[in-house]
């Protein structure tokens, strides 16, 4: 993200960062929570994520050289850095704040935006959704990955009472952020649930685990509606589902061609190929 271009000497502008408050003689200011926005493909604009404790710089600045920041050929420089540790990115589904960008005073064109006119009302509400979000959210979501081991509960009461709690800790988290959930878990569709909001709707296949460890074994439909629906498709599996219920969501990422979870654990699987066979 850089500043506009002046009209007059078609240079990189500057920030303003009086306008976040600095005094007209300061070349950065921090700790400021800096917050990013990117287009849904299904339309409309939404927080992905933020840095926190960050420094805003008054100019641009060039990318060290080593650091590869390039697009379409060009290098790319910065105008804030925070740490590792106080950098946010939200995942897919936890993308659910909307931001305005049609009518006075919203985003527009721009890539810099403050939203800080007191006497709009839609600035104060949204400024006030972000810092919520911010200081609410948890302070390590890496979560800890889990060894593979086989499949499968042999006791079939307690596997379905393992299914219900996986269904109802998918159902929990999507409703939390704002999505309207449907079961179709008798429709066979290849999903067990559908989760709305506003034009995204993901189908969500939910495995349920009584331990720790993530294997999980799809049905032919389930694998086909997989793999033909990458981008809206989610598989949902909760490990420790009757003690501790720990929701690790799969979905797949275009940029490096596997599926992976919200703390990037990547999606290993194994396609097995079977037969009946019979003899006159």
């Amino acid at each position: 993200v850089m500043p506009g271009k002046s009209p007059s000497s078609g240079e990189l502008a500057k920030v303003n960062l009086q306008r976040i408050g600095a005094s007209g003689t300061d070349e950065s200011l921090s700790p400021v929570i800096v917050v990013w926005v990117a287009t849904s493909l299904e339309g409309g604009a939404y927080v992905v994520g933020w840095y926190r404790n960050a420094i805003v710089f008054l100019r641009p600045h060039d990318s060290p050289p080593d650091s590869q920041r390039e697009c379409q050929g060009e290098a790319v420089g910065y105008i804030t850095t925070a740490k590792e540790a106080d950098a946010v990115l939200l995942p897919k589904d936890e993308r659910v704040i909307p931001v305005p960008q049609r009518g006075k005073g919203s985003f527009g064109q721009s890539n810099l935006w403050y939203a800080d006119d007191p006497d709009n009302p839609e600035h104060r509400n949204l400024r006030q959704t972000v810092l919520d979000a911010v200081v609410n959210y948890p302070a390590n979501k890496s979560g800890k990955k889990k060894p593979y081991s086989k499949p499968k509960q042999p006791d079939v009461l307690l596997r379905q009472r393992v299914e219900k709690s996986a269904i109802n800790t998918a159902t929990q988290y999507y409703t939390q952020h704002g999505y309207e959930v449907k079961s179709v878990e008798q429709d066979n569709v290849g999903w067990d649930l559908e989760a709305t909001l506003d034009k995204r709707k993901l189908k969500l296949e939910v495995k349920g685990l009584s331990g720790e460890s993530i294997n999980v074994e799809l049905t032919p439909n389930e694998y086909e509606k997989m793999n033909a629906n990458q981008e809206h498709y989610r598989l949902c599996i909760v490990t420790s589902a009757l003690k501790s219920p720990e929701l690790s969501i799969f979905s797949y990422n275009n940029e490096c061609g596997y599926w992976e979870s919200q703390s990037g654990q990547e999606l290993i699987r194994l396609e097995l190929v079977s037969a009946r066979c019979t003899a006159n």
